[in-house]
Parts: C-alpha cells; sequence; structure tokens
C-alpha cells in the first residue's frame, strides 16, 4: 500500500465531502441536535421540587406557560382575561404569546396516551 501525500488525503477528502454533501449535511445536523438533547436533559434531575415532588421550571417564563398550559388541558382553551395578573383589571391573554401553552398542553394531551404516567409539569421543563 503507498502512502499518500498529505496534499492528496487532503483533496480525497475535500472530493469525497463535496460528492456527499447531502450525507454530511445531514450527518453533521444530527450530531448538533444530539449534543443540544444532551445538554437540556442534563439539569432535569435538578428540577425536582423537595416539598412537593413535582418538576420545577427552570426560569419564570415556563411558570406563566406552564399556568397556561394546565388551564388549556384541562378547559380546552383559555379565558380571554387573565385575572391573576395586574390585578384587578387583568391582563388579555390574545396580546401575549400563547402558542407555547398550546404546544405544551396539546403535547401532553398527546403523550398522555401513550405514557398516562407522564405530567403535564415534566412535559413543560422537557
Amino acid at each position: 500500500m503507498s502512502k499518500r501525500s498529505p496534499k492528496e488525503m487532503q483533496e480525497l477528502v475535500f472530493n469525497f465531502v463535496k460528492t456527499h454533501k447531502n450525507y454530511f449535511i445531514f450527518g453533521l445536523l444530527a450530531v448538533i441536535i444530539a449534543i443540544s438533547a444532551y445538554i437540556r436533559y442534563l439539569p432535569i434531575p435538578n428540577l425536582i421540587d423537595i416539598t412537593t415532588g413535582k418538576y420545577i421550571s427552570l426560569e419564570l417564563d415556563s411558570t406563566i406557560f406552564l399556568k397556561y398550559a394546565r388551564i388549556i388541558a384541562e378547559t380546552g382553551s383559555l379565558p380571554l382575561i387573565d385575572t391573576m395578573r395586574n390585578v384587578p383589571l387583568g391582563v388579555n391573554v390574545a396580546n401575549i404569546g400563547i402558542f407555547t401553552s398550546y404546544f405544551i398542553a396539546y403535547l401532553y394531551q398527546f403523550l398522555h396516551i401513550f405514557i398516562p404516567s407522564i405530567t403535564i409539569e415534566y412535559v413543560d421543563i422537557i
């Protein structure tokens, strides 16, 4: 077996990547997704409230999304006014981003079919 020069090896690798560009891109994307999912999963065991045993949100925005997702999962929709915010007038929930809350509620309802023990708090943190 003959040895190739570094220049030949570089050209060989470049030609391989150039001819199999889609495989390289999808492989790189898969690696990035796997690393980000792993990083996102790391703090989950530490997000359990020791007083209740339930999962808690990592930051404040997720807490309001969880509150709204609970309401959506229980009733099917959100009320027009959230009276618990800006008391006594409340806040019109149509003026704030509620897509995340609906996504969490529907994801919970979907996953609950396959995993009956899953909680909405766990779905919120994943």
